[in-house]
């Protein structure tokens, strides 16, 4: 179990995400973090991405890729 303040703080180790969440898919745990810009972002994939996650729950470790949401027509 993970809850998306337990996700936020995670990231906040080097950047601040503006929105977090937490879903299960097929029984794990899948988090989404958006960024203000995209050198924050990039700041959390390259600082964060493989990094160990402990929450009072379980202890794990997280994989951060980009996902975009260009949506320009």
């Amino acid at each position: 179990m993970c809850l998306p303040s337990l996700l936020q703080d995670h990231f906040r180790q080097c950047v601040k995400p503006c929105f977090t969440e937490v879903y299960r898919d097929r029984g794990e745990a899948i988090g989404v973090a958006e960024f203000e810009t995209m050198e924050e972002m990039r700041t959390a994939i390259r600082r964060l991405d493989d990094t160990e996650f402990k929450n009072p729950f379980e202890k794990s470790y997280i994989r951060i890729t980009e996902v975009s949401n260009d949506v320009r027509r």
